[in-house]
């Protein structure tokens, strides 16, 4: 299973820590984990050309999102990623979970 912890710091969205594997299907066929990736990469790519300072790690374990000096904007972005996680859960329960950690 996929475990997404949405990390926040009192109500400010922070980012993410992204764990585990879905086993929705074998490597390379797993959509379940394809449309995670999809999300994860395209809010840090998103957050890069906007030039936000972040905290990144990707092992192929555990990837780490942390935006260093959050506002408005990097919120929305954090957003967009934690709706279509979200979305996710209601369709791939048994793959995929998300919960939120304030810090």
């Amino acid at each position: 299973m996929i475990k997404v912890n949405l990390i926040y710091n009192k109500d400010i969205f922070k980012g993410f820590e992204i764990t585990g594997h879905a086993d929705y299907d074998e490597h390379g066929k797993d959509i379940v984990c394809a449309a995670v990736s999809m999300l994860a990469y395209t809010t840090v790519n998103s957050l890069d050309s906007y030039d936000y300072e972040v905290e990144f790690s990707d092992d192929e374990e555990t990837m780490k999102l942390l935006v260093e000096n959050p506002s408005h904007d990097s919120e929305v972005i954090l957003n967009t990623f934690s709706t279509g996680i979200w979305t996710l859960t209601q369709s791939y329960s048994d793959f995929v979970e998300a919960y939120k950690t304030i810090i």
